[in-house]
């Protein structure tokens, strides 16, 4: 009898598949967090509120909730005709043609019509067939009968569109038709339900600029040029408006006209040659391809893993920078935008690896969006983080390092070993723009950079010498002292002896003495016993409120972390009863990492329970 979700034989692909599901695969794919073997599409888009997605990978990892895996691009077929195409069509989403130079023009220098300029939310763009890029739309009156929306029965065919969606430049298309008046409710109308007719303007050939930016980039950048524009010529429908304190704010209006002046400058910003035929100079730059590097207000957010598993933690603390691998592909600064480092990654790999979508957008974020006065902020995985920094340098190429090439100078502020409440996870990729991302940001300025104000009188560790340990204590200094010098030099060591002789007392003394103070925060201790564990003691899956499991740290894994985040100083830990557990049971890989001539990052493997489907979010341990 065939299962539930019987495969297509043809196409593999399950049937069942919801909307949810392509907007969940959508989300994922925006925010990095799923590992897959799809490549870009190589002829059509999904286009979902103005962003284009590959519609296998899209339909692929939708189906994972039917077959409890990511579908393999050979499973099933895509194109025209495609049960995928009619499947994700069937669901309300758009499918259109891809972009590219043969088909749809770049971005003009000169346009031959008006340039217009729609400044919406991702909340308010209509739902199915009406979605961003696709069509302009308005009630046709305000809800008082005034004429509000006038503008939208000015663009012609052939006017050019610039799109805004949340105050960020996404891309361009033309006016296909001029405006039309419908009774017809856009599926999700939002506020202005039940205000028909409304007027649709109805776009063709819509394509993505090669990098986003925002109109506060603008603004900021041209901030002279914008005010002596509003000054001189009193544009009407102005994208920015002149405060009588002489401020310039957004303007709020969904449809703005574009003065060729303004478009210049757009063309600017974006890193495209070739003045707008305006009447007015247009500045020029001389380096076009590299945006001017500004500093926001407030600073932006970065979610950054150095090296699987952090491993690269200690060593970009101790030369105060961060950095970024894929050093085959040489100076990122080469590449004109996302697209051409995207397909320099992609020369480098073999047929069946993940295309290198969130790779390619890490290093141009690298290079072009972060700016100096940022916070960074190193995290292992998706939940836990290590430390916060400000950005202090422009990017650097330097291939006299040894490995991760691409770098940028930080002042790091803050070691720590915290991990994120579930609500401030971030994604588990490499580099993650998080200013977004309201409750990490949150959890970042309260517990990283708000510190609590310190306590009346800071309370040092007392000095913990030789004669100290000796004290009250039956040994031999020189015995007690060759006990320190071979932990010193072996970095493990073993006191055997009868039961009651004071083992466990010796040991903390031991402890102590390497410490050279009595500072119990530096000396962690465990006692074996049949029952335990790896999963205790390196990491393992637990049971969680509310049933299911998680992935949780162990008492050893914690302990290294911590000592991570306090470099030039030791740590010693403490294993009580040690011959009371199995010792393969427990250590696992560290039968290996513990031994002296195998510490450090270089021996860093990845964990039990790492998963290996993911490189990104591998977690990784080693043991200074």
């Amino acid at each position: 009898m065939p299962s539930e979700h019987q495969l297509d034989g043809v196409t593999g692909i399950p049937d069942g598949v919801t909307r949810d599901d392509v907007l969940a695969a959508i989300s994922d794919l925006e925010q990095g967090g799923t590992s897959h073997r799809f490549r870009d599409s190589t002829g059509y888009d999904l286009l979902y509120r103005g962003k284009r997605f590959p519609p296998k990978a899209v339909l692929g990892i939708a189906a994972r909730r039917i077959t409890g895996r990511i579908l393999e691009p050979n499973e099933f077929s895509g194109g025209e005709d495609s049960k995928c195409f009619a499947v994700i069509r069937g669901l309300d989403f758009e499918i259109v043609p891809k972009v590219s130079r043969g088909n749809v023009p770049e971005l003009p220098a000169s346009p031959t019509g008006s340039i217009w300029l729609e400044n919406t939310k991702s909340v308010q763009h209509g739902g199915a067939g009406w979605e961003f890029g696709t069509c302009l739309w308005s009630p046709s009156k305000a809800s008082d009968g005034r004429d509000w929306y006038n503008t939208m029965r000015e663009p012609h065919k052939g006017d050019l569109v610039l799109h805004s969606m949340d105050a960020t430049l996404t891309g361009f298309s033309y006016v296909r038709a001029q405006y039309r008046e419908v009774q017809q409710e856009p599926p999700e109308p939002g506020q202005w339900a039940g205000m028909a007719p409304y007027y649709r303007i109805d776009l063709e050939g819509y394509q993505s600029f090669p990098q986003q930016i925002t109109l506060s980039e603008i603004r900021i950048r041209f901030e002279n040029d914008i005010r002596e524009e509003i000054q001189s010529t009193k544009p009407t429908r102005y994208p920015f408006a002149l405060e009588a304190s002489g401020k310039i704010n957004q303007s709020q209006n969904y449809i703005n006209r574009c003065t060729k002046r303004l478009f210049g400058l757009i063309r600017s910003q974006l890193g495209i040659s070739g003045d707008a035929d305006s009447g007015n100079a247009t500045p020029t730059y001389p380096d076009p391809v590299r945006p001017v590097q500004l500093r926001r207000t407030p600073p932006h957010f970065w979610a950054i893993s150095l090296g699987e598993g952090g491993r690269l933690w200690n060593k970009c603390q101790e030369e105060g920078i961060c950095a970024i691998g894929w050093d085959d592909v040489g100076d990122l600064r080469q590449f004109a935008d996302q697209a051409a480092i995207f397909n320099a990654l992609s020369g480098q790999r073999g047929p069946n690896t993940p295309a290198p979508h969130n790779d390619s957008r890490a290093c141009f974020e690298f290079v072009h969006k972060m700016h100096k006065g940022d916070y960074v902020v190193a995290k292992i995985g998706r939940s836990k983080l290590l430390g916060v920094g400000t950005i202090e340098s422009d990017y650097n190429y330097d291939p006299t390092r040894s490995e991760y090439h691409h770098i940028r100078r930080v002042k790091w502020l803050r070691a720590v070993n915290l991990e994120l409440p579930e609500d401030a996870w971030v994604p588990t990729k490499t580099l993650t723009d998080a200013t977004d991302y309201q409750a990490f940001v949150s959890f970042v300025t309260e517990n990283l950079l708000e510190l609590p104000d310190p306590p009346a009188k800071t309370v040092e560790a007392p000095p913990f010498t030789i004669a100290d340990a000796l004290s009250g204590l039956f040994m031999p200094k020189s015995e007690f002292e060759s006990i320190i010098a071979a932990t010193r030099h072996k970095k493990n060591v073993i006191l055997q002896g009868a039961p009651g002789v004071g083992k466990t007392f010796v040991a903390r003394r031991i402890a102590y003495a390497i410490l050279e103070q009595k500072d119990t925060s530096r000396v962690g201790m465990v006692q074996f016993h049949q029952s335990y564990a790896y999963e205790d003691f390196v990491q393992g899956y637990r049971p969680k409120e509310g049933g299911g499991f998680h992935r949780r740290d162990g008492l050893f894994y914690d302990f290294c972390n911590r000592a991570r985040t306090d470099l030039g100083r030791p740590y010693v830990f403490i294993i009580d009863e040690i011959n009371r557990g199995n010792l393969s049971k427990v250590f696992g890989e560290l039968m290996m990492l513990i031994e002296s001539d195998k510490r450090g990052s270089e021996y860093a493997i990845p964990l039990t329970y790492a998963d290996v489907q993911d490189p990104q979010g591998w977690r990784a341990l080693w043991v200074e």
